[in-house]
């Protein structure tokens, strides 16, 4: 049974946030939470010129490379136009990867900061393709749907 619907977009340069991404899929789908996957350059035409993109969607995970402590300019392109759908009632996670240990965190703050509506689950991020902790953390999210 499926308790909820999940997005997850990356931009990633070298591999490193789309690997992450990947794995917090099957994070997701432990859960039963039916989550599909998408570099934010293959989708970003359709979110701009489709009103509802999101609304099947109960979930959203954005995550970015990290270039000087912010997401990709492209990325926060993309967010730029996702701000301008209705999300009302639906929950955020952000994520993110870097070179440093700590600049994720930065990245972090920035994609959430964009969507102070939203309930925000948490940060998750890496750095080095070291995503084991992550991961761990990732996987103590209370995912659960809420009951109306």
């Amino acid at each position: 049974m499926i308790l909820m619907r999940a997005i997850i977009v990356y931009n990633t340069m070298t591999g490193n946030t789309r690997d992450l991404a990947s794995k917090m899929k099957n994070v997701l789908e432990k859960f039963d939470i039916e989550a599909d996957i998408y570099p934010d350059n293959k989708i970003k035409n359709k979110v701009r010129t489709s009103k509802t993109f999101f609304e099947s969607y109960d979930l959203l995970c954005f995550g970015s490379c990290t270039h000087a402590w912010a997401p990709a300019l492209s990325f926060s392109s993309f967010l730029n136009i996702v701000k301008k759908h209705e999300l009302s009632g639906k929950k955020l996670i952000c994520f993110a990867t870097s070179a440093s240990s700590t600049a994720w965190k930065d990245t972090c703050k920035n994609i959430k900061r964009r969507f102070p509506n939203l309930e925000h689950l948490g940060n998750f991020g890496c750095s080095n393709r070291n995503s084991t902790n992550t991961l761990q953390e990732f996987s103590k999210l209370n995912l659960k749907k809420k009951k109306n």
